[in-house]
């Protein structure tokens, strides 16, 4: 459930912001995408540690290297501000999204299929969460959208 109520947030956002601007899906993209790592961001830095901890039980940089766990939820508030502000140029940031939760992805599915009990860090621990599909589908999301942008909008 509130993964559930935290994407009709970053959807609503995205809608009103798009009501107000006139609609452009790539700029619809930039806010959804910008919001989701905002709010994910700052929800993982109020219990960081606890963040940190979970978060490389699966995903597979965190589990190399304790300073990256830490790290990711400011690489996230970046991409955010990066998304939401359109900050240039748009490749860098597409391609570390891609990478990143292409990464975690991995590690989610490996848990996953190992039947592993492992607590979703997607919400900095704030709520008990167990990984799941929706984490490999919102990520897949996320991926698709910079993929996308970079192909038609970029310059690839």
């Amino acid at each position: 459930m509130p993964l559930i109520i935290v994407f009709v947030l970053i959807t609503a956002w995205t809608g009103v912001h798009q009501s107000i601007i006139g609609f452009n899906l790539h700029f619809a993209m930039h806010d959804f995408m910008g919001g989701f790592f905002l709010i994910f961001g700052f929800l993982k830095i109020i219990n960081w540690k606890k963040f940190a901890l979970s978060f490389k039980v699966y995903d597979p940089f965190a589990a190399r290297s304790t300073i990256y766990a830490y790290l990711y939820p400011l690489i996230e508030i970046v991409l955010g501000v990066a998304y939401q502000f359109r900050l240039q140029p748009e490749i860098i940031f597409n391609i570390t999204t891609v990478v990143i939760l292409t990464a975690s992805s991995i590690g989610v599915v490996r848990s996953l299929r190992e039947k592993n009990a492992v607590t979703c860090a997607c919400l900095g621990g704030f709520f008990n969460i167990p990984i799941s599909w929706v984490t490999v589908a919102e990520n897949a999301l996320m991926i698709f959208m910079a993929i996308f942008m970079q192909i038609v909008y970029g310059s690839i």
